[in-house]
């Protein structure tokens, strides 16, 4: 069996979310791993008209995945590029400063 199970969890986590504009769904599933290693953020309004969603994969473990989906939306709120609505430079900025 090693690092998968013999049948899959099917069971989703489901989290909604709308505002004024949007309206967003997102569902995550353990499917064959032994455990669900992925981290995701959806996160409407984090300034004026800006939203952030993102998925991050855990690639074999959980930790990385869960640290970025806690500290990356402060990271890139504090980020100088975002602040002034250079949001490509900020974000990659953001993804670095984080690895």
């Amino acid at each position: 069996m090693g690092i998968y199970l013999g049948r899959p969890i099917t069971e989703k986590e489901t989290q909604t979310g709308e505002n004024s504009r949007f309206r967003y769904v997102s569902s995550n599933m353990q499917g064959w791993r032994m455990k669900n290693e992925d981290a995701h953020i959806s996160a409407l309004d984090i300034a004026p008209d800006t939203h952030l969603f993102s998925v991050f994969d855990g690639h074999g473990g959980s930790e990385v995945a869960k640290f970025c989906e806690a500290k990356f939306t402060e990271e890139l709120l504090k980020n100088e590029n975002f602040k002034n609505a250079n949001y490509e430079k900020a974000l990659k900025e953001t993804f670095l400063k984080l690895d």
